[in-house]
């Protein structure tokens, strides 16, 4: 999810990996657009996360109106978590086009939901789809902002948090 490019342990891990692999010498440390974001998310992670989020949203103010929409309910009610289904196991799946989803996993042990149940588990992933939708031109790697925060995956995280 490209934290060896936000987070400084990460990203020796991610060198060394890579140098063992080649059989080669370990690449120099971060280049200087790296080593910015590691030090903004880095100093943005020690941060509370009400404090956070006033930094996200004093960086990009487009997202106080769609923190708006969330809490007038625009998205469904996807501020909550509990659906009360048993066992859920979230995880991350790669589509063939690369791009990551989480999904959530049952034990065939389980009792098999009831229609309305698998229904309103399949609305509250359309309802995050869209939200993510509205997130990612705003906030995270694909952003395009200039900003080291702002296109980090943790920014993203944060804000869909």
């Amino acid at each position: 999810m490209g934290y060896h490019h936000e987070l400084s342990r990460a990203n020796l891990t991610n060198r060394l990996l890579k140098a063992a692999l080649a059989r080669e010498a370990v690449p120099f440390p971060p280049a200087a657009r790296d080593k910015a974001r590691i030090e903004a998310v880095e100093n943005f992670n020690r941060l509370a996360l009400d404090r956070q989020w006033a930094l996200l949203t004093q960086a990009q103010p487009a997202l106080f109106k769609l923190e708006g929409d969330v809490r007038a309910g625009r998205f469904g009610d996807i501020t909550t978590q509990d659906h009360g289904f048993p066992k859920e196991r979230p995880s991350i799946e790669e589509t063939p086009g690369g791009e990551r989803r989480n999904t959530v996993t049952f034990s065939s042990s389980d009792t098999p939901l009831a229609e309305e149940e698998l229904q309103e588990l399949q609305q509250e992933g359309r309802r995050r789809e869209q939200l993510m939708t509205q997130l990612r031109p705003l906030v995270g790697p694909s952003c395009g902002d200039d900003n080291p925060l702002l296109e980090s995956q943790r920014a993203l995280n944060i804000a869909n948090a």
